[in-house]
């Protein structure tokens, strides 16, 4: 009797036990963490996003640190109060305020939760990736340019940059004309034809240079703008000429448009869709 009694004690003792052992506060899964992309950059001022999550016990504490050559930088440390399950952390780095010099770096995050497995320590979480550091943008040479454009017109530069340099053109505005890189020595030469219409909104021209990194430099392009005479003129439309060739320009379902109508659609909507076109395509 005492023997079965005993066995019934711990059995009990046990089921207790256990169900503290695998209890919501002493889970065993530590926090995930989310970092960038590893061999991600740091250039002159980046943005870095760190993800923390945790259930159900929450997140408890956070340490994100920039580690180079032996040194060490805190970049960000807090304690979170109780109930934060999901975090979003951005970070603005400046590299050259902080010290660090171009070159490889470690970005790591040491994320804790709330608990209570490891004696009330929690379940810890370490996670790094290597970074390169860059600050410096490409070095740009303007070789030559157009110098005189008319309205509505268009141009071509030519330069040189540094091996580094990934995309470069001309910013007109709220266009980009993309430049095309051919290998000189040590040097990249670049080749760009680029327009100045009216619905770019601006008629300043910038040559742009941007390394892998996204370090940037910029250079306005000495431009003088020449008026454009506008000839005025009258012509007289026949019939059959609307009928033969804008007529089989618009869509099934403009057919039965008037004359005037039709040649105002061809001329008007039609012909600022194919500037839009032309435009996106050059900007690719």
């Amino acid at each position: 009797m005492k023997k079965a009694l005993g066995i019934f004690l711990l059995m009990v003792l046990l089921s207790g036990v256990g169900a503290i052992f695998f209890a919501p506060p002493f889970e065993k899964n530590p926090p995930q963490v989310q970092l960038p992309p590893q061999g991600s950059y740091i250039k002159a001022k980046s943005l870095i996003e760190v993800a923390l999550a945790d259930r159900p016990t929450g997140l408890k504490e956070v340490i994100i640190t920039l580690h180079q050559e032996g040194k060490t930088w805190t970049l960000h440390s807090r304690v979170f109060p109780m109930g934060t399950y999901f975090i979003r952390i951005p970070l603005i780095l400046e590299p050259q305020k902080l010290g660090l010099k171009e070159g490889p770096a470690t970005l790591e995050v040491i994320a804790k939760d709330r608990s209570l497995w490891n004696l009330g320590r929690g379940n810890l979480q370490r996670a790094r990736i290597q970074v390169t550091v860059d600050y410096t943008p490409p070095s740009v040479e303007l070789l030559d340019n157009t110098r005189y454009v008319y309205s509505n017109g268009a141009g071509a530069a030519l330069f040189q940059t540094s091996p580094d340099t990934v995309k470069a053109g001309i910013q007109v505005g709220n266009l980009f004309f993309k430049a095309y890189p051919k290998k000189e020595g040590n040097k990249l030469l670049w080749a760009v034809l680029f327009g100045l219409p009216h619905y770019a909104h601006s008629q300043k021209a910038q040559l742009v240079a941007q390394d892998k990194a996204g370090n940037t430099r910029m250079i306005p392009l000495s431009i003088h703008l020449l008026p454009r005479k506008v000839v005025k003129e009258t012509l007289t439309i026949s019939d059959s000429f609307i009928q033969n060739k804008i007529y089989p320009l618009l869509p099934p379902q403009d057919s039965e448009t008037s004359p005037v109508e039709a040649f105002k659609k061809v001329n008007e909507e039609l012909r600022h869709e194919n500037e839009a076109t032309i435009s996106r395509l050059a900007v690719h």
